[in-house]
């Protein structure tokens, strides 16, 4: 899961337009607004890193820039039984490391 946040500055007489085709886009949420026409906007996404709806977001009639301010990425647990509590408790399972393997040509001398 990729959580994002935007900064859009937006044409303030245009505002309550930029605000609906922001909230059309899959995954945004307005989160603040001012009268000067900024916005404080998250975009979270399952499977993508958020560049797509960054990219739509400049496209929305009004908006006269989308600053990409924080990304995260998260990887989450998809099996439906564990709760997100308890898979984040879970240690991350790592393949094994066998140390007696010959890494380097020169192990071999």
């Amino acid at each position: 899961m990729s959580i994002s946040g935007v900064l859009i500055h937006a044409d303030p007489s245009r505002l309550g337009a930029v605000k609906e085709g922001l909230e059309a886009l899959n995954g945004v949420e307005i989160h603040h607004e001012t009268e000067d026409g900024r916005l404080i906007v998250t975009i979270e996404e399952r499977g993508g890193d958020g560049g797509e709806t960054l990219m739509r977001m400049h496209n929305v009639a009004g908006v006269l820039s989308a600053s990409l301010v924080y990304q995260n990425f998260e990887i989450l647990n998809e099996e439906p039984d564990v709760a997100p509590e308890e898979a984040a408790a879970r240690p991350a399972e790592m393949p094994p490391v066998n140390l007696q393997e010959k890494t380097h040509e020169s192990d071999t001398a």
